[in-house]
């Protein structure tokens, strides 16, 4: 009886508190609501075209250093442009060259548009292709830093965790409890190609589904841990739950993947697990512009807003001493 009771406060807590944080679920059925199609999460295409998944890659280097972002100033609250810029503030302490810009249509970048319908990203993850739109949509549902840093990872090529080629290791998938509409956004990639997926799983990491994201009976979990210590509960809610420290917005392998492919500092070096940042001066990537001339960010159209960031790092230093242990 006292277990019965006990599952029964389970599943009431466990609905309660979901229901402001499976934001990829709502996200995706509001884009199908609006004659989206969703294929991976909250990444979604024109129900029109055909769906062939890919992996996702990288932005080039010519475009990688700096990565501008663009934040839209139609529909939105400062509160919500707060949360981007809190964000932005963490990659750069990173090391990540990352500039909030007015906007410039002579260069790709990272778009941010405040959209009164669903959030996410259309077509695919990743880089597009030089004319392509790399464009995050924001609604109050995704309104938080988890979620905002979980899209710009999928900008800038890196999958959900959830589709790494060795998950069954570490997870079971109740695949009984997904619709069949639903069951695309738990395909696995077949290799360790797709950005970031070289490492081991991350349990822990922002680009996760929750437990029951995308499930078709309230009761049931979807995602199920094998690791020892952790329940259904606890998956996929750690970082977003806690916001006390700056490195909550990522795991120690999110950072580790995106040093690799967007930081400043020399390809190669070594990143310290217990110690996400690197205070040390950017040396070996350089900023600046190795493209075409008439694609070059500094003609007219460019202005990067500094005042913001100023002291960033600074005041960033020393909330990120913690180890995983």
């Amino acid at each position: 009886m006292l277990k019965c009771l006990l599952f029964v406060c389970f599943i009431a807590i466990s609905t309660q508190l979901t229901n402001g944080l499976t934001w990829i679920t709502n996200a995706s059925d509001a884009a199908r609501a609006n004659g989206k199609c969703p294929v991976d999460g909250e990444i979604y295409r024109d129900c029109s075209k055909q769906y062939t998944r890919e992996v996702p890659v990288p932005w080039p280097p010519e475009f990688r250093f700096p990565l501008y972002i663009y934040v839209a100033s139609v529909h939105n609250t400062q509160e919500q442009v707060d949360l981007i810029r809190e964000v932005i503030c963490y990659m750069q302490y990173l090391l990540i060259d990352i500039r909030e810009v007015s906007n410039t249509k002579y260069r790709p970048l990272i778009k941010v548009l405040f959209d009164n319908k669903f959030c996410g990203i259309e077509d695919k993850a990743g880089w597009k292709g030089k004319d392509a739109a790399h464009t995050i949509y924001v609604t109050d549902a995704c309104s938080n830093t988890p979620a905002i840093a979980h899209m710009i990872m999928h900008v800038l090529g890196f999958p959900h965790e959830i589709n790494h080629h060795k998950r069954d290791q570490y997870v079971h998938i109740i695949k009984g409890n997904l619709a069949d509409e639903d069951k695309v956004h738990f395909e696995k990639y077949d290799s360790n190609k797709p950005p970031g997926h070289h490492f081991n799983f991350d349990p822990q990491s922002v680009m996760h589904y929750h437990f029951d994201d995308f499930r078709d009976n309230d009761i049931l979990p979807v995602i199920v841990p094998l690791q020892r210590g952790m329940s259904p509960f606890d998956f996929g809610r750690a970082i977003w739950l806690k916001r006390e420290a700056a490195k909550s917005i990522f795991s120690y392998k999110d950072v580790a993947k995106m040093k690799e492919f967007y930081a400043t500092f020399e390809v190669g070096s070594k990143i310290d697990q217990k110690n996400l940042v690197n205070d040390s001066i950017a040396k070996g990537r350089q900023s600046g512009w190795f493209g075409d001339p008439h694609d070059d960010p500094n003609r007219e159209g460019l202005e990067v807003i500094q005042e913001i960031y100023t002291g960033c790092r600074e005041n960033l230093k020393g909330k990120n001493i913690e180890t995983d242990a």
